[in-house]
């Protein structure tokens, strides 16, 4: 996903992946990567996110801190 630099929303949800990078995806707003194998989930850099559902994954912490 790092090419798309104006993705806003990503939907990937009932996929088999296990890393999903969005790191340079600065404008995303919306991302729903429902049961899937992540283990980690890395989305400081997106600051406008808005809509975030990563349930059903492998997840054990997620820092929000810097989104809206």
């Amino acid at each position: 996903m790092s090419n798309n630099s104006k993705l806003a929303v990503l939907s990937i949800s009932a996929n088999p992946i296990k890393t999903l990078d969005v790191s340079n995806n600065s404008l995303l707003r919306s991302l729903f990567c429902i049961n899937n194998q992540l283990t980690e989930l890395n989305v400081r850099n997106n600051k406008l996110l808005e809509n975030l559902n990563c349930s059903e994954n492998y997840l054990t912490n997620l820092d929000v801190t810097n989104n809206l």
